[in-house]
């Protein structure tokens, strides 16, 4: 599947991966077609990239040990350690 932001970058990423965006995944069900590009036209390639990284943290198997789960806790600690603006961008 292909996104594209509001600058002209491409992003190929995994389906399983885009449908942790609540967006994507409503994209998906209304057209179901994964061949098409789909635009992000308020979205910016930084932005969209570090959305893309955070879904292929989050798209993996359960985490069932404890280390797995701290570890990721502390990785999404220090991905939300961003500044106001980018974070009012990610959560948009």
């Amino acid at each position: 599947m292909t996104l594209k932001s509001m600058d002209g970058a491409t992003l190929v990423v995994d389906v399983a991966v885009t449908t942790l965006a609540e967006i994507v995944k409503h994209w998906l069900d209304e057209e179901n077609d994964t061949d098409k590009v789909i635009p992000f036209p308020n979205v910016t390639s930084t932005i969209l990239a570090m959305v893309i990284e955070y879904c292929k943290k989050h798209a993996g198997p359960e985490l069932e040990d404890c280390v797995a789960k701290d570890a990721l806790k502390e990785w999404d600690a220090k991905f939300a350690n961003v500044d106001r603006t980018v974070m009012f961008d990610l959560l948009l």
